[in-house]
């Protein structure tokens, strides 16, 4: 509790600010449920009971008497509190920023009572944290004003629903970071007009706006924003949002932009146990998006549901360094569209083929999210493709000898020489019959849980190396730490529908830290060169299981694709 402060005259635009700070944090300075302070009391200080929204005013020291205010001190009109100051006053402020900061009871604000504030340049958390702020009226900026910075502007205004931003001309604003955070009651915002030129920051601008259904924001100008990191997050209900015109080349985070949106229940039909529910997927085009000089799009796409179209620029993250969690748990509604360069994975040509009385019958596979970016920079792709259904590659009959009979497969051949963590990778990833995994592991360090809960028949590991995982610490001598040993734990946790695993190669590097082998079902079968099946035998782990092994020479396997194996 800070000592009540008189209003006194000052020429100090710093030290107007500060008086109307005070005054505001002096009112409401205790927390629902306490009693009053005990510390630094003085006479004739306030202190405003926000479990009772009154005022009080300590009128005796000894002993100790509060006196209610007669009028009960509702904070409901922000104008009451600063009438002290005068409009002339506060037009004079060069920094609004915190102005209204935890003004915890302030219901309703106009602008106009403000004056035009024709000199301010930060409006910074101008309403941070004002839980009861439900109108906002008159937010009105010329084109010629100076404000650069609103970042947390009405960052927490849980309960505002009233903001008519219309006439709010943002031309010269480049920090819009969380402006809007946690507003989670407006549905809807006109932001047609605004000029966003000179935007650097845009994160979590409207993170947490869980009521929002509508959104145009189609002729903004975003050319020189770098931030763009958790800006839809958790806008569940948002329905409309066209980014066909935006330019994303100067963009170097957008990590979380899109998570969670457009996965909320919207209609009903029905009553009862017969209710119905019924999602609206968000329809996102990207094919305008220019991911060149992003460092990260870590959970870009967690946990959204979309209609989702990926463009060549897009494709191109050479820069990228963390794509974890980017597609953790999306859900796709229709198949993503995937724009550019033609998928063709060189494994279509060979394993996937089958010669059938002279004619060639190849796979179907298609462009999709699992394998249309440059992964050459990134470092981390811990639970990338968690949670999502995945299949790019379906077999007919003419492989699986059965009429009628498809497979769905997920071929993953991709370049990643930087790769570190590949944890979580295809966790409870489903869908596809088989997996055919490749990548380069030269330098990766942990692999826990990469297949964990996938539930199809076969995988083949291609180019599969763990020999560095527990290197940081062999190298200097010291036993595998606890944490290391985990780093190689529960790679095949919940495959219990896994009949083999194809290893290729004819170099031992599969080294195993705990057994990993124990998680798989009894009958999974160990199909390898049959040159190292001996070598298998003698390893650690693997000689617990000697009559697991068939040569890979017996079996007849497109790809992934086992068609036939000795029993």
């Amino acid at each position: 509790m800070q000592e009540y402060k008189d209003v006194l005259e000052s020429n100090t635009v710093q030290e107007m600010r500060t008086m109307v700070n005070d005054n505001f944090n002096t009112i409401r300075s205790t927390h629902a449920g306490e009693a009053f302070p005990t510390e630094n009391l003085v006479l004739g200080m306030k202190c405003f009971r926000t479990d009772e929204k009154k005022t009080y005013t300590l009128v005796s020291m000894d002993p100790l008497e509060w006196a209610v205010e007669a009028s009960g001190g509702d904070i409901v009109n922000a104008q009451k509190y600063l009438a002290f100051v005068g409009r002339e006053a506060l037009g004079r402020l060069t920094d609004w920023s915190g102005l209204f900061n935890r003004a915890l009871s302030v219901e309703v604000v106009d602008f106009a009572d403000l004056g035009t504030g024709a000199y301010v340049t930060n409006m910074s958390k101008m309403f941070n944290n004002c839980v009861s702020l439900k109108t906002v009226l008159n937010l009105n900026l010329p084109p010629s004003h100076v404000v650069r910075d609103v970042h947390g502007m009405f960052s927490e205004c849980t309960a505002l629903s009233v903001l008519d931003v219309t006439g709010f001309k943002a031309g010269n604003i480049e920090n819009f970071m969380e402006m809007f955070s946690n507003c989670r009651s407006i549905k809807v915002l006109d932001m047609s007009q605004w000029k966003t030129g000179r935007a650097t920051n845009m994160c979590r601008m409207f993170y947490r706006c869980q009521a929002l259904e509508a959104l145009d924001v189609s002729k903004w100008n975003v050319s020189k924003c770098m931030d763009f990191a958790e800006m839809f997050r958790d806008c569940h209900k948002l329905r409309g949002l066209n980014l066909t015109a935006w330019d994303t080349s100067k963009a170097i985070a957008m990590g979380g932009m899109f998570r969670s949106c457009g996965n909320s229940p919207v209609a009903h039909e029905g009553s009862g146990d017969f209710a119905a529910v019924h999602v609206i997927p968000l329809k996102l085009d990207l094919s305008a998006f220019d991911l060149s000089n992003v460092e990260t799009t870590s959970h870009m796409f967690a946990y959204a549901r979309c209609q989702l179209t990926i463009g060549e620029k897009m494709r191109k993250t050479s820069k990228c360094k963390s794509m974890d969690n980017m597609f953790l748990n999306f859900w796709a509604d229709a198949e993503p569209v995937i724009d550019g360069a033609e998928y063709q994975p060189s494994v279509i040509g060979t394993d996937y083929t089958i010669n059938d009385y002279g004619t060639t019958f190849p796979a179907s596979c298609k462009k999709t999210i699992f394998t249309a970016f440059d992964f050459s920079s990134v470092e981390d792709m811990s639970g990338m493709f968690e949670g999502v259904y995945a299949v790019n590659c379906t077999l007919n009959d003419k492989f699986t000898g059965v009429k009628d009979q498809i497979s769905r497969g997920l071929i993953f051949h991709v370049s990643t020489p930087k790769v570190q963590i590949i944890s979580r990778m295809f966790y409870a990833a489903n869908g596809a019959d088989f997996i055919d995994f490749s990548m380069d592991m030269g330098s990766v360090t942990n692999v826990m849980w990469l297949f964990s809960g996938w539930l199809g028949t076969s995988i083949r590991l291609r180019n599969f190396d763990t020999r560095h995982i527990g290197k940081r610490l062999e190298h200097v001598g010291e036993t595998l730490s606890l944490v290391e040993r985990y780093n190689m734990d529960r790679v095949f946790a919940g495959c219990r529908n896994l009949r083999y695993l194809i290893i290729d190669g004819t170099e031992f590097r599969f080294r195993l830290f705990t057994d990993i082998l124990a998680d798989l079902p009894s009958g999974c079968r160990f199909i390898v060169p049959r040159a190292m099946i001996a070598t298998y035998k003698t390893q650690d782990f693997w000689k617990n299981y000697p009559d697991r092994f068939i040569a890979m020479e017996d079996c007849q396997l497109y790809g992934a694709y086992v068609k036939r194996a000795p029993t």
